[in-house]
Parts: structure tokens; sequence; C-alpha cells
């Protein structure tokens, strides 16, 4: 059995304050980083969440631009889970 912690992807639509977004970065604020791995990509671009999950210490990936995530944004998407 390894030690190694638990690798946590969540999928964020946009970055603006809303239920997922909030929950997301008072789980980041709180999980022990010794135990899980947490990651976020945000489908939408920057907004004031991706910023605030930065401070936190977290890998941030955004992708897209006006709600357009596109062919390019899925290839990086699906490449980053696979390598992450």
């Amino acid at each position: 059995m390894t030690n190694a912690p638990m690798r946590v992807l969540h999928v964020l639509a946009t970055a603006h304050a809303g239920g997922a977004e909030t929950f997301v970065l008072n789980l980041a604020r709180h999980l022990d980083r010794r135990r899980f791995e947490l990651r976020v990509c945000i489908l939408e671009g920057e907004g004031p969440v991706a910023a605030s999950l930065r401070e936190t210490g977290l890998d941030v990936l955004t992708l897209g631009d006006h709600g357009r995530l596109g062919a390019r944004g899925l290839t990086v998407l699906f490449a980053y889970c696979r390598l992450h």
C-alpha cells in the first residue's frame, strides 16, 4: 500500500463566486494535503475564485474564453487529466 496522497481533480465551469466554486475553495483551504492532492480545472477562463485557489497553493488550469472551450481546450483538459 502506498502513502502517496490521493489525486483529486475538480472541474469548474467558471471561476466566479458561486455554489460549486465556493465549495471547492473552502475544500482547498481545509483539505488535508498529506492525504489529498487537489487540482482544479476551470473551463471558462480566469475569475476571482481562480486567484483565491492559487493563493492556497493549488495547481489551477484555466481553459477556454467566454464559454467556448473548443477542441484545443478539450485536448488540453484530457492531457492534463492523464498526466496528473
